[in-house]
């Protein structure tokens, strides 16, 4: 047995399905994150509130949404639950690594399989396997999705620095080394990579049928993911650390010279570049019509996806409000302040707010679709609430 395998295993806790509750049941003892008043107000509207306890003597730490069945929930001493979406009852919990492990992704795979069994070793008929697929410091494990018993565990020669992409048998992730790797999760192998230069912070993001990065050194690389082929490559003046946003057949990046640049997604061609006055490291967002920014000492701003003009972008409105926009329900933008743990919604047509909420006790917040703000909050003490948009029609911005 691989002797990390090993260690996991015998820090695995029993499978906690027979002790599952409900979701409703939890919150008749639970205080509401984001109390219904203050979610209508934002546009949302909770479907359940869940109770995730953390292990003995560790604290909530993140949560990870990679399909539309389950939600994963980690705590510090790295112990992961499952969640089931559609009720908010816990299937299992179990150790995913060493206490000292850093849970940097949780993927979900899929794949068809023949299993040594017997004391031969002899091979089984061809099974369909269900993976979660944990990316720690180092190392990929591999659990059984319906009993979260630990299958396998490989190393890793890159260290990844991002979250990944699942592609096929493929994992795609920025490495600390600047490089974007294609790491095959079955059989624990490092296939290629494609150097970036500097370092990747940022995770890659699907534009059409391909991947983009970029990196430090100003670098944005797009690339056929079933081939690793480039499909083009843009050098900026200034380093690329923030979320890279798609949408409208082009790609976003903003950058530390001071601008926030548009490319046609097919050729990379240049659209348009928005200047500002500072260097820029934020995450960008695009609903599709638009690209929004947090612009220092200007607030948040919203550029149109297309301009006349390959020098000026066309700015649709300014508001002082501080964070990232992260998703969008039905006619609001939904902008999340880690800083403050304060979520506000804007007009998307206008920027004027029209909700805000302030929850100290809030640890992570994941949007599992930023079309539908389907998304995740959870509390320092375990608590899980999932929102959704009261409208998931998305209004077409002018």
């Amino acid at each position: 047995m691989n002797p990390m395998t090993n260690r996991i295993s015998q820090g695995c806790t029993a499978t906690l399905a027979a002790t599952c509750l409900c979701a409703f049941a939890a919150a008749q003892t639970t205080d509401y994150l984001i109390p219904a008043a203050d979610g209508r107000s934002l546009g949302l509207e909770t479907r359940w509130l869940a109770h995730v306890a953390p292990s003995p003597g560790a604290a909530t730490a993140q949560a990870f949404t990679c399909d539309g069945d389950s939600v994963f929930v980690t705590d510090s001493a790295c112990h992961m639950s499952r969640v089931l979406v559609a009720s908010g009852n816990t299937v299992w919990t179990n150790a995913c690594g060493r206490a000292t492990d850093h849970v940097l992704d949780i993927d979900r795979a899929s794949r068809v399989a023949r299993i040594p069994a017997g004391k031969n070793g002899d091979l089984t008929p061809p099974t369909q396997l269900d993976e979660v697929l944990v990316t720690l410091d180092a190392a990929i494990a591999s659990f059984d999705t319906n009993t979260g018993q630990i299958t396998q565990t490989q190393r890793l020669e890159r260290i990844p620095s991002t979250r990944s992409i699942l592609h096929g048998r493929y994992l795609i992730f920025g490495a600390r080394g600047g490089q974007l790797v294609w790491q095959q999760y079955a059989i624990g192998h490092l296939w290629k990579c494609n150097e970036v230069g500097g370092s990747i912070v940022a995770r890659p993001i699907r534009l059409g049928s391909a991947i983009a990065v970029a990196g430090t050194t100003g670098e944005i690389l797009v690339v056929d993911p079933d081939t690793t082929r480039q499909v083009w490559r843009r050098r900026l003046a200034g380093s690329v650390v923030g979320s890279l946003a798609a949408g409208d057949d082009a790609l976003f990046a903003a950058s530390a010279d001071q601008a926030i640049h548009a490319f046609e997604a097919a050729t990379g061609r240049p659209r348009w570049r928005f200047l500002t006055e500072t260097p820029l490291s934020c995450d960008l967002f695009c609903d599709g019509a638009r690209v929004y920014a947090q612009i220092p000492e200007k607030g948040l701003i919203a550029l149109a996806t297309k301009s006349e003009t390959l020098l000026e972008a066309k700015v649709a409105w300014t508001a002082q409000v501080p964070g990232n926009a992260i998703a969008r329900a039905g006619h609001r933008i939904l902008v999340w302040d880690a800083a403050s743990h304060t979520l506000t919604a804007v007009a998307a047509e206008s920027g004027h707010v029209e909700g805000k909420v302030t929850v100290p006790s809030i640890v992570d917040l994941v949007v599992a679709d930023p079309v539908s703000a389907r998304m995740f909050v959870l509390g320092a003490g375990g608590t899980l609430q999932l929102l959704e948009a009261l409208d998931k029609s998305v209004v077409a911005a002018e």
